[in-house]
């Protein structure tokens, strides 16, 4: 992993660990005869400050699975340019980026209920709110929280979206001749498929797309010869962007 990446998410990790023990600690120290009331920070939602001491071990649970969640998000972003669809597809597209030896990743969940964090990003996926499915557990009303403000990084997160997405669908192609192989050393004939579908779900269980056109990948066969190709290069910066089993990559 790079350094600058490592310094962005140990920064984006201190803010997540500050904001949120802050607010842990400030219902600790209240009294039980104090009266209830309702706090709403301005930027975090809203929340009761009064928590049964038995809960502070839930809390300091939810506070470690939420903050890994917001790390991968951050880091997501500032690789990406835009936040993911859901939790599925951070998920998906981190792991698909890591090198095979490294081990992967799992999105933690809510430690009360076990249920995924409610996770909502907005249209443009410039920004995004995260909630605890049941707050509740937690003696609260509400725990959401916004995504954070990057200010000026965000050029930086637009610069580095095509070369991230650019590895996502270079990493899909990889997947797809892989299975082609495959399929070809389980035939007797050695034959390649004829049609990307026949791989599935023996060999793919679902059909990857390309993760800025949303698009299903091209498969061309000549002969002992097979072309897998990106259906629209330009939109990474490219003029070709494919893979063949006797000219390895082909790029430019």
């Amino acid at each position: 992993m790079k350094k600058k990446s490592l310094i962005i998410i140990i920064c984006i990790t201190l803010m997540i660990g500050f904001f949120l023990s802050t607010v842990i600690f400030s219902m600790a120290q209240e009294k039980p005869g104090d009266p209830k009331e309702t706090v709403t920070p301005k930027a975090t939602g809203s929340t009761t400050p009064s928590t049964p001491p038995g809960k502070m071990g839930k809390l300091m649970e939810l506070f470690d699975s939420l903050s890994q969640v917001r790390v991968y998000i951050e880091f997501y972003y500032m690789e990406a340019g835009d936040y993911p669809t859901d939790l599925d597809q951070l998920k998906k597209d981190l792991n698909s980026i890591l090198p095979r030896n490294l081990e992967k990743i799992s999105i933690p969940t809510d430690p009360a209920t076990g249920k995924p964090f409610v996770y909502k990003p907005s249209k443009d996926r410039q920004s995004y709110t995260i909630a605890v499915p049941d707050p509740k557990s937690y003696g609260m009303k509400k725990i959401e929280f916004p995504n954070v403000k990057w200010g000026g990084f965000t050029v930086v997160a637009e610069d580095r979206k095509f070369k991230f997405l650019g590895t996502i669908c270079i990493q899909n192609i990889k997947h797809i001749a892989t299975a082609i192989e495959f399929y070809a050393s389980k035939n007797k004939n050695g034959k390649y498929p004829e049609k990307l579908k026949d791989l599935i779900p023996k060999y793919l269980p679902s059909m990857p797309v390309c993760p800025i056109t949303g698009k299903f990948y091209e498969y061309e066969k000549k002969g002992d010869d097979y072309f897998v190709k990106c259906p629209n290069p330009k939109e990474h910066k490219m003029e070709v962007l494919m893979f063949s089993t006797r000219r390895g990559w082909v790029t430019r």
